[in-house]
């Protein structure tokens, strides 16, 4: 058969072009770091890629999750512990006040500073989240906890709101006002408000001689409620901070199961560097060698021609 000038021609081409194409795949996957650059190269892995892929975008989306559920919960706690200052300041005014030593004078002044830190309970609990959200209305972020100091009525709820933080790890958000302000005592429900303005009551009264048992009595039941006040307030900042704690694991946990799932992926179209560059060495070398030998060919078949 003889062989035409043509037909060489076009051998050289589809040879020249597909060594061409594969050199350009190997520095494509050089510069990616990846193996499988088209779906269709590997699809087994492209499809357990795309899962994984799926997997490691879910663990970022717990992470901004914790993120705001830490810095939300460490504004609570922040505020709960504030609260707890403000519950000591009046057990110490109490104290103080009940002392037969001070006169009603005193005790109006006394009472003057219970009424600024009735003020500084209630916009503590009204306290604003990270987003402008109240945060212990419940799950009614919009509504304010104690909008009417007259009354001092919960407006919000007691339920709270559910954060995914991990794979079957979910975290509560949105504490009660109600149940941050209410305790109880002696199998009933008080509010830490009521007790206030029972202390501010006691203390503006004035006392007659006579009268001092009943005065140490009354302080003596209020100083007992703000023990039982206090005692809730720290139990719910404990609350708050073993939830802060489980978001340190989760993060922990997940940190952990991105670097596994990234070493999967990696496996699953990561490229072997070595042979992809020894692998377009070859081919470059090829490359050199097919147009070498072309164009001797074409310098013998001009020559012929000649």
């Amino acid at each position: 058969m003889r062989i035409t000038h043509n037909y060489q021609a076009r051998m050289f081409s589809a040879n020249n072009q597909s060594t061409m194409n594969r050199i350009s795949d190997l520095q494509n996957q050089i510069a990616s770091a990846k193996r499988v650059l088209d779906p269709a190269d590997d699809p087994a892995a492209t499809s357990k890629s795309i899962l994984v892929q799926q997997s490691i975008g879910q663990l970022a989306q717990y992470e901004r999750n914790g993120t705001y559920a830490e810095s939300r919960l460490s504004m609570e706690e922040s505020a709960v512990a504030s609260i707890s200052n403000v519950i000591t300041s009046l057990r110490e005014l109490a104290l103080q006040a009940n002392n037969d030593a001070l006169g009603d004078q005193d005790r109006q002044t006394l009472q003057q500073s219970a009424i600024s830190l009735q003020n500084e309970l209630r916009a503590l609990v009204n306290s604003r989240g990270p987003n402008g959200e109240y945060l212990f209305s419940g799950t009614l972020r919009d509504v304010k906890p104690y909008p009417d100091p007259a009354t001092d009525q919960y407006a919000g709820n007691n339920s709270s709101q559910l954060v995914n933080i991990g794979l079957n790890n979910q975290i509560a958000l949105g504490t009660s006002g109600a149940a941050l302000t209410n305790f109880d005592i002696s199998g009933s429900s008080k509010s830490l408000f009521t007790t206030i303005s029972d202390l501010e009551t006691t203390l503006g009264t004035p006392v007659t001689v006579p009268g001092r048992g009943i005065f140490h009595d009354q302080m003596a039941v209020i100083v007992e409620e703000l023990d039982h006040a206090q005692n809730s307030v720290i139990a719910h900042r404990a609350q708050i901070g073993d939830r802060l704690a489980r978001i340190d694991t989760a993060s922990s946990s997940n940190g952990s199961m991105e670097l596994l799932l990234t070493a999967e992926l990696d496996t699953a179209e990561g490229l072997d560097y070595a042979d992809a560059i020894s692998r377009l060495e070859s081919e470059i070398q090829s490359l050199e060698a097919i147009q070498s030998t072309y164009a001797r060919i074409k310098d013998l078949s001009l020559f012929n021609y000649i």
